[in-house]
């Protein structure tokens, strides 16, 4: 436009000057101030095109710059990935074994502990056993302290296997529930993995294809964020062991306490019956 106007004004100052120059000059002035005009007009052109040109390549440039340095991370963020994906299964996988070790040793040390009182009343019942001997004097009463002992000892083995079974069958409920939470635990942690391996793979692939690198690594994110979301919120359904643990340990405390009460009703029929030999003497 502005060109045009150029030309206008210069044509218009010649219409006024026509007595200086010939209708033939004017003419050839015409025609190339046309010319002229319109090669500037071309090269203006030309450079706002070189420009748009250089501004794109500049900005195809930069961003294959940054795709180019987010490629180069790829194999360190997978192998970030990769490496919490190990050290969370080693730590688990400690875990299990300290928490085994420890509910093992606690048993033992319980197993132990029970031997060692049964050892020391099967000692003083032998002893009071010998006693009663010694103080019977008749056949009658050596019969009664025989029966005495046999219905005690039935008595003390009842009251024993109603409760190692009591808890022999808590022991076995106990593993049975570890186990089932194990393994959903574990196919729960199979399903993160692959989704944090699935993550890192797509930013992998989007190295080889026209994407934007900023979106990627922010979906790359977004993935890791929405599966370990995902896995808590699964984990806290998984049945707690904590919770059965305590009503099979109810189940397991009911045997043991109606094994304990056979065992008195036996032993009072004992004592009644050894009383009633010596005291009929």
């Amino acid at each position: 436009m502005k060109n045009k106007i150029l030309f206008l004004t210069a044509v218009l100052g010649l219409v006024f000057s026509v007595n200086i120059y010939s209708a033939e000059a004017f003419l050839d002035w015409a025609v190339t101030a046309r010319k002229n005009a319109e090669q500037i007009k071309e090269n203006q052109e030309a450079r706002s095109q070189k420009i748009k040109e250089d501004i794109e390549g500049k900005k195809e440039e930069n961003m294959e710059k940054v795709k180019e340095k987010m490629c180069s991370r790829v194999a360190g963020i997978i192998s970030k990935v990769e490496q919490r994906i190990a050290n969370r299964e080693n730590r688990l996988e400690t875990w299990r074994a300290n928490h085994s070790s420890n509910l093992e040793d606690r048993r033992n040390e319980r197993d132990a502990r029970i031997a060692e009182r049964r050892a020391r009343r099967d000692e003083a019942r032998d002893e009071y056993y010998k006693k009663l001997e010694i103080k019977a004097e008749n056949s009658e009463q050596k019969e009664a302290v025989e029966n005495f002992q046999k219905a005690v000892e039935i008595a003390v083995a009842k009251r024993r296997k109603a409760i190692d079974e009591a808890v022999q069958t808590f022991r076995q409920g106990v593993k049975e529930i570890i186990s089932g939470r194990k393994s959903s635990i574990d196919e729960l942690v199979s399903e993160l993995k692959d989704a944090e391996k699935a993550a890192a793979e797509k930013v992998k692939s989007a190295c080889k294809e026209e994407s934007d690198s900023k979106e990627t690594m922010k979906s790359f994110r977004e993935d890791l964020r929405a599966a370990r979301e995902e896995f808590k919120a699964n984990r806290e359904k998984v049945e707690k062991v904590g919770e059965t643990a305590r009503e099979l340990a109810e189940i397991k405390n009911q045997a043991i306490r109606k094994a304990v009460e056979d065992f008195k009703t036996a032993m009072e029929k004992a004592r009644e019956d050894l009383k009633a030999a010596f005291e009929g003497e």
